[in-house]
């Protein structure tokens, strides 16, 4: 019997075990840093959790699946999400159909290969990606590319901009695919986020 079991009051049951490793985020940002979501070294576990908060998907890995390890952080205000996205190796997200919203990927460091809505482009820090509700979305993660993620649901940007334009859309909200990070709005609106 060990010394702490003698105490009594101390639960020693699961101190017999090794210590389960945690891979680290290194830029999570601070509002997101103790916001986390999930952590999780399963590649199955980390594409059940990835659809809950995207889309149904899965992830594939393109190497030996040892070093793998998911991680997300996130907020959540009303209608818009943020959300830190790090899968730590070099890896594939396939969502054959998005949900209802729009969403913003900024990678944080290293690139993604995206396809989606028949347009393919490399992501990288200067360069982001943006969804549009209903297509298809695959990206081919590099090691060590995290990235930040606005999500906006569906409605409550169809409800602001038939707010501000005093009248309803008249068709469906599709965004080029490719947000060039350099030019002079998106400095402003990259420094705001």
């Amino acid at each position: 019997m060990s010394r702490l079991a003698r105490m009594g009051f101390i639960d020693t049951r699961r101190t017999g075990n090794p210590v389960r490793r945690k891979v680290r985020s290194r830029g999570v940002p601070p509002a997101l840093a103790n916001n986390e979501i999930f952590y999780t070294e399963s590649v199955r576990e980390a594409g059940s959790l990835l659809s809950r908060v995207l889309a149904p998907g899965w992830i594939t890995l393109a190497e030996d699946g040892s070093a793998f390890a998911a991680t997300m952080h996130g907020i959540r205000l009303r209608n818009v999400s943020m959300l830190y996205l790090d899968l730590h190796v070099r890896s594939t997200l396939e969502i054959p159909v998005l949900g209802r919203y729009f969403g913003v990927h900024m990678q944080m460091n290293g690139t993604a290969r995206c396809h989606h809505n028949d347009h393919d482009f490399e992501a990288n820090t200067i360069s982001a990606l943006v969804t549009s509700p209903g297509a298809g979305l695959t990206m081919h993660f590099d090691d060590d590319s995290p990235q930040l993620l606005i999500r906006i649901e569906e409605q409550a940007l169809h409800e602001y901009l038939t707010r501000m334009r005093g009248r309803r859309l008249s068709g469906p909200l599709v965004f080029h695919p490719e947000f060039d990070l350099t030019s002079d709005v998106a400095v402003r609106w990259h420094a705001a986020v």
